[in-house]
This record gives structure tokens, C-alpha cells and sequence, in this order.
């Protein structure tokens, strides 16, 4: 049975009123109870709660509620008509698709654009190994040989960066979420620029990362796998947004940089004009709030902080200070 909560409950965050409710079960009031139409099965609701669902000139458009176990539920208006039409969803299962939603919408869309970018520098790789092979064939020069040896050592950086960014990618696709595991910041914040980078270079939108030597030996509170995916949700919308914004190439530009604002945190601010015109595509959207809510929802089991400022055009990310250990993965 769902029931409205006890005044004396612990307040719930604001976001969980605006956050989207992905694949929600479509029920009608009927009698005693929430009709599931997709099913024909039917959730009890208390006779307080009842009464506020059929007062749909007072009830909010959203509101939350309780399960025997206490657990939250979400229950929201449907648009149009009739109005005792309510979308209703547990948040855990809310937090589950959306983390879902976005990581198979990131991954295709990002491995699309690596691909894309992978072509030019494995055809140059195989034109120097061709010019190699024929630079050795026809000298024995010391000085030709020392050149060979720096184009050598190029190729093998150039192979490094295309190995790691295969492994982010791999690291999106099959990464288990597990709040246990503890990564660096500064290296996940360093994938996940590795894999924007590509998809910003399509666009004409360059990443400009400064004074991230803050997040060095701070592990990621929470689930590392919904902490990359709010990042890449964020600069994926920052990249769209500049691109987007008819700019020149001078300021085409997303900027991320960290501030030390306290002793015990630091903060990751990403700068870009972010327009809420460019929150189509795969996932969609009501708004930009609701998206926001959303990364938000994401974070629910972590300590970090997430908020944008319309006056400086940022989002920022408040992560609290978890020193690194020996078992923390810096991969």
C-alpha cells in the first residue's frame, strides 16, 4: 500500500519532484486503489492519499509517497486528459533506468564519434610503417636511424591513446555498478575527457581543461559508474550547447576547471552556454530542469553536490574529500 508520508519524516530532496520517471507504470484512480493499465494489476493507496489524487486542483503535479517498507515512490500527473491518469514509479527504479537510459545512449553516440576519429590516425599509422620499412631498407645512416627511433616512439604514444580510449569506451559499455569501488577523480574526470574529445572535434568545440590538479588523490564517493555518467552527461550537452550557439572556432569552447572551496572539498566547474534546445536525440526531456533532476537522481547515493548557475553559465560538482588509498584504482 502506498501512503503519504508522516510529517515527522526526514524532508526529501527538491530534485526528486522535477526528475524524469523513465518507462513509469500508467495508472487510473479507480476505488481504492492505482490501476496499472499496461498489466490490469492494482496498488492500494491509503484512504489521505486517495482523497489528495482526487483533488486535482490542489494536489501538486508530483508527489511522493511510501510503501509499507517506507521506501519512496513517485507519483505524477499525466499530461492531457482524463486527469486521474498518474505515472507511478519507485525511485530505485527511477535511479536504475535513467542510469540505463543514458549510458546506452552516451555509448552509442560516443563510439560513433571515436570511430569516426579513428580512421585518420590508423591510416597514418599504416603510411609511417610503410615509410619506415622503406627508410631502413635504404639507409644505415645514424641520423636517419635516431629519426626512425622518434617516429617509432610516436606511433607507440599514438597506439597508447587509441588503447586507452578503447578501454573508457569498454569502461561505459560493461563497468558494474558497484558503490565500493573507489577510482581516482582525476582519473576519471581524465577518461571522460578522453572520450569527449572526439565528439567535441566533430563539432568544433574544443575542451579546455585547467587547475585539475585538485581532484589528485581524491577517490569518487559513491558509484563511480553514475559519477561518469553525470560527467559525460554534462559535457556531452556543453559540447551541443557551444556547437549549437553560432559561434566563432576563437570561442567554441567548453572549460573545466577545479576550485578548492574548503578544506574538506572540491568542486569541478564546467563552464559552456547550455541551451536546452540541444536536450533532444535519444533521451528526451521535458526541460532542462527536468534533466538536471535527473543527474541529480543519479547522484542520490553519493555525498556530491550538484548545481548550475544561469549567471555564469556553469554546472558545478561538489565532490566532499576522500583521500586516496593503495586500493583505489587508478587504472
Amino acid at each position: 500500500m502506498l501512503d503519504i508520508p508522516a510529517p515527522t519524516s526526514s524532508a526529501y530532496p527538491q530534485h526528486w519532484l522535477a526528475a524524469a520517471l523513465p518507462w513509469a507504470q500508467v495508472c487510473q484512480l479507480q476505488g481504492s486503489g492505482l490501476l496499472q493499465l499496461a498489466s490490469g494489476a492494482t496498488t492500494k493507496v491509503s484512504a489521505p492519499l486517495r482523497q489528495a489524487l482526487q483533488d486535482t486542483a490542489a494536489t501538486a503535479r508530483t508527489i511522493v509517497v511510501v510503501d509499507k517498507a517506507g521506501a519512496p515512490w513517485r507519483l505524477r500527473r499525466a499530461a492531457g486528459k482524463p486527469s486521474d491518469l498518474w505515472l507511478l514509479q519507485s525511485l530505485v527504479d527511477s535511479r536504475r533506468i535513467a542510469l540505463q537510459n543514458f549510458r546506452s545512449a552516451f555509448a552509442a553516440r560516443l563510439a560513433d564519434s571515436l570511430l569516426h576519429e579513428l580512421r585518420n590516425p590508423l591510416n597514418a599509422l599504416g603510411l609511417q610503417c610503410d615509410l619506415l620499412g622503406r627508410t631502413l631498407k635504404i639507409s644505415t645512416n645514424a641520423d636517419v636511424l635516431a629519426q626512425v627511433t622518434g617516429r617509432v616512439s610516436q606511433m607507440k604514444e599514438r597506439l597508447r591513446d587509441l588503447l586507452e580510449r578503447q578501454n573508457s569506451m569498454v569502461g561505459l559499455w560493461l563497468s558494474a555498478a558497484d558503490p565500493e569501488v573507489r577510482l581516482e577523480l582525476a582519473t576519471l574526470v581524465d577518461e571522460t575527457l578522453r572520450l569527449l574529445r572526439s565528439y567535441g572535434s566533430q563539432r568544433e568545440v574544443r575542451l579546455q581543461a585547467d587547475d585539475l590538479a585538485a581532484l589528485r588523490d581524491v577517490a569518487t564517493p559513491g558509484d563511480g559508474v553514475a559519477i561518469r555518467i553525470v560527467l559525460i552527461a554534462i559535457g556531452l550537452l556543453a559540447i551541443d550547447s557551444a556547437a549549437s550557439a553560432g559561434h566563432t572556432d576563437d570561442d567554441a569552447q567548453v572549460q573545466l576547471q577545479t576550485t578548492s572551496s574548503s578544506a574538506a572539498a572540491a568542486v569541478l566547474e564546467i563552464r559552456a552556454q547550455f541551451t536546452a534546445t540541444t536536450l533532444s536525440g535519444e533521451l528526451q526531456f521535458a526541460g532542462f530542469d527536468e534533466w538536471l533532476a535527473t543527474l541529480a537522481l543519479l547522484l542520490d547515493e553519493s555525498p556530491i553536490e550538484l548545481s548550475h548557475s544561469a549567471a555564469s553559465s556553469s554546472i558545478r560538482l561538489r565532490f566532499p574529500f576522500e583521500k586516496s588509498s593503495p586500493a583505489i584504482s587508478r587504472r
